[in-house]
Formats: C-alpha cells, sequence, structure tokens
C-alpha cells in the first residue's frame, strides 16, 4: 500500500489481528505476516509487526518508536507455530510504555498462549509509519515472504480489543467466517388480523 498519513498507526493504544498457517516449518529468514513501515531505510525506521522468528518458529510482535532504532517493544511467543495448523493472533499495543500483548487462539478456540512485555521506560509512544504496509512480505528488508496462508487482517488505531468482561478478542479468535460458518434462516409473516 502506497505512503501517506493514512497508513500512519500513530500513538498507542491500537489493535491487529489475524489468522495465519505456515506451509513449512521457518527457515533462516524472518517470516513476515503484517508489516507496516515509517519513511526511511528499514529497520532504521518506525515500525510495527507480526512475523514468524526465523529458525524457532515463534510469533513476534515487535514495533520500534524511535527512527534509528533503540525504542523497540517485542512480545514474542514460548511456543513455535509453523506447524501446519491455523492459529489466530491477536497483538495489542496499550499503555503510556507501548506494552504489548500477544495471544494466540487454536482454530478450537482454545487459547494457546498470552503474552504481556513491559518494554522500554522512556521515549515516544508514537509509531511513525508513514511510509508502506505490507501483508505477507516485508519488501523494504529484503522481502521476507510469508509462506502460508494469511486470512481476516483487522487492524484497529486508538482501539484495545477487550480481553475481559465483554470479551471482544474471545469472540473474535473463535469467528468463523469460512465453509463451517452458520447461517440463520429467518422468516418474516405478516397478519391483517
Amino acid at each position: 500500500v502506497n505512503s501517506g498519513d493514512g497508513n500512519n498507526i500513530g500513538s498507542a493504544p491500537d489493535t491487529t489481528a489475524l489468522w495465519f498457517k505456515s506451509a513449512t516449518t521457518v527457515g533462516s529468514t524472518d517470516q513476515h505476516m503484517v508489516s507496516f513501515e515509517g519513511s526511511g531505510t528499514c529497520p532504521s525506521c518506525d515500525y510495527y509487526r507480526i512475523y514468524f522468528e526465523a529458525n524457532t518458529g515463534k510469533v513476534v510482535f515487535e514495533f520500534n518508536t524511535n527512527t534509528g532504532g533503540g525504542d523497540t517493544s517485542t512480545c514474542k511467543s514460548t511456543g513455535r507455530y509453523d506447524d501446519q495448523e491455523w492459529y489466530h493472533v491477536t497483538a495489542i499495543r496499550t499503555g503510556t510504555n507501548a506494552n504489548c500483548s500477544l495471544i494466540i487462539t487454536d482454530v478450537d478456540g482454545s487459547t494457546v498462549e498470552s503474552q504481556l512485555n513491559v518494554p522500554f521506560s522512556s521515549g515516544t509512544t508514537l509509531v511513525d509509519t508513514d511510509g508502506r504496509w505490507y501483508v505477507g512480505s516485508n519488501s523494504a528488508e529484503g522481502d521476507n515472504f510469508f509462506n502460508g496462508w494469511i486470512d481476516d487482517v483487522i487492524h484497529w488505531n486508538s482501539y484495545v480489543v477487550k480481553t475481559s468482561g465483554p470479551n471482544e478478542e474471545y469472540d473474535l479468535a473463535r469467528t468463523n467466517y469460512g465453509d463451517a460458518a452458520h447461517k440463520i434462516n429467518l422468516s418474516y409473516i405478516t397478519n391483517d388480523v
């Protein structure tokens, strides 16, 4: 998607959610699911990304709020998810110090893991991604193509999906619009009596 302030993520909070399924195990190169980039030469730019880490198959949610490096926050899964199964990931950026959360749910609707990171304690929470954004690659840094399937990418600026109370993340990760979706048949009958 072309550059411009319409792509800008800006200040926390925000949420990104998507479904993914790997085709093979991850090799020696990161595989990007979603990548928002600032202007300039990355990785020395502001960025916001969700990707498979090279060699480990771990899911990483990472963002940098300081062009040139320095203020990077990272949430990383403990398990690997390049096992050719479908997973839902929700990445949340919150707080004045840009804390991050990473929630991974399997296709049966069970939360596999939830990670929280309290990152750097100074600097700005502004992610200036007025460059470009990509789904399934990261063109500015050698492509890092995702080998698999990505579905239902949703991004909210200035909004944190609720993870308690009326749990929006729970509902989001358990909604199915595919072949197994449920249909509702409605009838409307009028009567003049």
